[in-house]
C-alpha cells in the first residue's frame, strides 16, 4: 500500500505501449462497492481468494499479449500467486522504506479506502506497516524485479521500462 503500484503501473503501461488492468479497480468494479465495503461485507479471506481468482484469470486471459497488472500488497502473498505471476511474465516490487510508506499512508485524512489501515493512530499506522513488510516482504523479494518506488514514480520510469525490455523473456 502506498509504493505507487497504480500510478507508476499506468504509467509503466503506456511506456511499453501495453494494456493496464489495476486488480483492486476491476474487484471493485465486480463486486459494485468499495475494497473497504467488500472487506466488512464478505471478510478478508473471502477477498483474498477473489483476488486469487482473478490474477489466475488475467493471466489465462492474456495469453501472449503484453500488460501491466497493479496488484493489491496482499495478493502476491496469498496460495500461489507469487508463483503464477512469476510463471506468467516479469514482476516488479516496488520498495519504500517503511516511514515513507507511513509518510504517504498518513495523509491526516481516514484511511476509507484502506480498510486494514482504517482509523489507525500514526504510530498504529507505523506498526501496521513494519508488521505487514515483516510479513509480506520475503514473498516480494521474490520478484523479478526490485524497484525503488521513488524512481517508478519520477520521470526515470523510461529507465525501469528499458530494464524490463532488456530482461530475457524466460523470466
Amino acid at each position: 500500500m502506498g509504493a505507487g503500484k497504480s500510478i507508476g503501473g499506468r504509467r509503466l503501461a503506456r511506456r511499453l505501449g501495453c494494456g493496464f488492468v489495476d486488480t483492486d479497480l476491476l474487484l471493485q468494479k465486480r463486486a459494485g462497492c468499495s475494497i473497504a465495503q467488500i472487506f466488512r461485507r464478505d471478510g478478508e479471506p473471502a477477498f483474498r481468494a477473489a483476488e486469487h481468482e482473478l490474477i489466475c484469470e488475467l493471466i489465462a486471459s492474456s495469453g501472449s499479449s503484453s500488460v501491466v497488472i497493479s496488484t493489491g500488497g496482499g495478493l502476491p502473498c496469498h496460495l500461489d500467486s507469487m508463483e503464477r505471476m512469476r510463471a506468467a511474465g516479469v514482476t516488479i516490487y516496488l520498495q519504500l522504506p517503511k516511514e515513507k510508506l507511513v509518510e504517504r499512508l498518513d495523509s491526516g485524512r481516514p484511511n476509507d479506502r484502506r480498510p486494514m489501515l482504517s482509523g489507525l493512530s500514526r504510530k498504529a499506522l507505523a506498526d501496521r506497516i513494519s508488521a505487514h513488510l515483516q510479513e509480506r516482504e520475503p514473498v516480494y523479494k521474490r520478484a523479478s524485479m526490485i524497484v525503488d518506488a521513488q524512481e517508478f514514480e519520477s520521470q526515470r520510469i523510461d529507465s525501469v521500462a528499458q530494464m524490463i525490455e532488456a530482461l530475457p523473456k524466460s523470466i
